[in-house]
């Protein structure tokens, strides 16, 4: 099967499934990426300068061959990309995943409503095999709003490449009473609320560090502040860091906090620090959450914005050795055994072979990636 994912650039969290996708294709896959990654996102460790052998970017190809290569391809996966290089594709009744974050990051917008519903509609014609890869539960219930994907969504999301540990060493190597927040230093992921955390352990004589490691408009803002607070030495604010250095980090940190609000789409940090086997305490509004965690078994999650309920979590996890590395090992095993890209890969080609086989609408697995979404969502 001849499978090609259209993009924006290539990150490295696209990188496993790109590699597992590769591997399982036997090299009939490529991934086209239409643009260069931002200069804070190179900042985060994107290199650009390395890229697999199956990355080609589309200004250096001519239009006619990006035309056939797309055209041509059994699957074509398309996340953000222009879409009059989608649309020759969708003419022909080819089958097309859309994988999207959710649409509506910014509310339901009522005003704009008529126009995004033509816009959306015309994009899928309901005669077309087009079918959604939901990052995120909110993608899926954004979209259904509109009538668009009912009973062709699918779970999915991102997935990083995964380290695959011994899950006992992993536990073991665990030290110190860090908690770790990591990301864009950015208003809509919420950095303040880590802080904020910070400050209530504190005030309930916790003893706990807290890091934040990252770039970004409120990384100067936040070191103000933790001056101002007399906090400075329980919060580091330190710049970005390599990736893989991050993802060391997070397996000696105790506690990841994840902050952010409805505007992230997913959030791979929550990937990374699964399995890192990190006891994660997540904001209930970031897309990833709702899929990942099922609380209290493999990580906690809180309403976002409520800093109460986030520092109640993570003083229960710090102050009880066995839950926090019962939780640890947990979050591990999730993206070991279903949340990785192995899993991911295999399934979705297992999905696009049901689909081209003459099943418009197949259920293949109860849950994890390519699971089909029903009920509520829908």
């Amino acid at each position: 099967m001849k499978v090609v994912f259209l993009s924006n650039y290539f990150t490295p969290h696209q990188r496993g499934l790109s590699d597992a996708l590769f591997e399982a294709t036997e090299g009939n896959y490529t991934f086209v990426a239409t643009v260069q990654p931002e200069q804070d996102r190179r900042d985060l460790g994107w290199d650009v300068d390395d890229l697999p052998k199956y990355v080609v970017n589309a200004s250096e190809l001519i239009s006619e061959d990006l035309s056939s290569l797309l055209l041509d391809a059994d699957v074509l996966i398309t996340g953000s990309a222009p879409e009059e290089l989608v649309r020759p594709r969708i003419k022909e009744r080819k089958l097309v995943f859309r994988y999207s974050e959710r649409p509506l990051k910014h509310g339901k917008e009522p005003l704009k409503a008529p126009v995004r519903y033509a816009k959306w509609h015309r994009m899928n014609p309901a005669s077309a095999p087009i079918y959604l890869l939901s990052a995120g539960k909110y993608a899926a219930e954004d979209y259904a709003r509109y009538g668009l994907f009912k009973g062709r969504a699918y779970r999915w999301g991102y997935f990083p490449p995964a380290r695959y540990h011994d899950v006992a060493s992993l536990m073991a190597n665990r030290c110190g009473d860090e908690i770790l927040w990591c990301g864009r230093f950015l208003d809509w992921k919420r950095p303040h609320d880590a802080f904020s955390v910070m400050q209530k352990l504190k005030d309930l004589g916790v003893n706990a560090k807290l890091s934040m490691v990252g770039t970004g408009p409120e990384l100067e803002a936040l070191r103000a502040r933790a001056r101002e607070a007399g906090l400075s030495d329980l919060v580091a604010v330190e710049p970005s860091m390599p990736y893989e250095v991050l993802l060391d980090r997070m397996e000696q940190a105790q506690v990841l906090l994840f902050t952010s609000g409805y505007e992230e789409g997913w959030g791979a940090v929550l990937n990374d620090a699964m399995d890192a086997g990190c006891a994660v305490v997540a904001s209930d509004a970031a897309g990833s959450t709702s899929y990942l965690i099922e609380n209290g078994k493999n990580g906690y999650s809180y309403p976002t914005g409520e800093v109460d309920a986030a520092a109640e979590l993570v003083e229960k996890l710090l102050s009880d050795d066995a839950l926090r590395a019962r939780i640890g090992a947990n979050a591990y095993r999730t993206i070991a055994e279903t949340w990785n890209c192995d899993a991911a890969a295999q399934r979705l080609l297992s999905l696009a072979e049901a689909i081209r086989a003459g099943e418009p609408t197949p259920d293949l697995y109860a849950d994890g990636p390519c699971s089909l979404i029903k009920g509520p969502e829908q």
